[in-house]
């Protein structure tokens, strides 16, 4: 955070998705810091790196067990961020504190729905304490691997100082295929459909983005494709820059 603060970079927290293995998701932090200016912190979890069925059921096992790590993660965070803060309010000179994000990806979402749910994490119980200094300015969540019916029961416990942006692609090609996963745990995703969101909540934004191939060959991961100042891009460094 202190370097952050003298390059007056925003920080952004980034939780990658299934079929990245660890170094896929050094690699794309990098990426976005790269492309957004943002000092980019990566949440690293067991993924498998591999497109199967098999290792999307096991990408998903990992991301439940990793779940109470995140939220240790998470707590030390705030932690970290409520120190920091208040060493550089209290300076003579001005100090600007630098705009913190989160944003998780694909099956990383899965991974902060289970941390704000779950009574083990460090991170809650359900979320950042309402009477705690908020960690993060803005959340997203982009391309969820989630089920979307059920996303009020966790998103609207996340509590940013700014808002929680929720991105949509309906022809996400794989939530697609996410899709027809049997199950009670694979209804239609978050990130290719939105159901009923009421009751609608300032705080809370749905972005729907209408990205196919070949206008864009990572219908998936595009908050991570170079548009050159496209839209997309544009969208996403604003909500990184809070």
């Amino acid at each position: 955070m202190a370097r952050a603060n003298l390059a007056k970079s925003p920080i952004t927290v980034v939780v990658h998705g299934c079929f990245t293995n660890p170094r896929e998701g050094l690699e794309q932090a990098a990426g976005l810091q790269a492309k957004y200016g943002a000092e980019c912190v990566p949440f690293l979890w067991p993924a498998n790196g591999r497109a199967t069925p098999w290792d999307y059921r096991s990408d998903k096992a990992d991301a439940e067990i990793s779940a109470p790590a995140f939220g240790r993660f998470l707590a030390k965070a705030a932690l970290y961020h409520t120190k920091h803060s208040l060493v550089f309010r209290g300076r003579r000179q001005e100090c600007r504190v630098p705009a913190v994000t989160l944003v998780a990806h694909s099956m990383g979402c899965y991974l902060l729905k289970l941390a704000v749910l779950s009574e083990n994490t460090a991170w809650g119980p359900r979320g950042l304490r309402r009477d705690e200094a908020p960690v993060f300015d803005n959340i997203a969540i982009v391309g969820a691997d989630v089920n979307s019916w059920d996303h009020l029961m966790w998103v609207d416990d996340l509590a940013p100082s700014g808002s929680v942006f929720i991105t949509s692609n309906p022809k996400d090609k794989a939530l697609l295929a996410s899709d027809v996963i049997p199950g009670e745990k694979q209804l239609a995703r978050l990130g290719q459909t939105v159901e009923d969101a009421e009751p609608k909540k300032k705080a809370r934004v749905y972005v729907e983005f209408d990205i196919v191939e070949p206008e864009n060959p990572r219908e998936h991961g595009y908050h991570t494709v170079n548009t050159s100042g496209g839209p997309i891009e544009r969208f996403f460094s604003a909500v990184m820059r809070g």
